[in-house]
């Protein structure tokens, strides 16, 4: 994982938290920043998980995009490199 990806999630628009997990078993890779919790993330794990077919290693990326409520979404997508990236965004009308 290079700093690159790090930078990267960080210049979303809109972001209010971003997390890294290792897709093989849910562990952080790197701890939840701004308003996205460790909790939230294991939930959003847990329904990749439930969703089957995300977290797969033969497509370059899946996303999957769950509405939060409170005027925020969860985007996480699994990508090829064995992680799993999540981002808490605010929903801007």
């Amino acid at each position: 994982m290079d700093q690159h990806h790090l930078s990267d999630l960080e210049s979303i628009p809109n972001q209010i938290g971003t997390a890294i997990l290792r897709s093989s078993d849910g562990e952080l890779f790197r701890q939840p920043s701004g308003t996205l919790s460790e909790h939230d993330v294991g939930i959003l794990y847990q329904m990749l998980i439930e969703v089957g077919g995300v977290i797969v290693r033969d497509e370059k990326l899946r996303r999957v995009t769950v509405e939060g409520g409170n005027g925020v979404t969860y985007s996480m997508c699994a990508a090829m490199d064995g992680y799993v990236y999540i981002v808490k965004r605010r929903v801007v009308s």
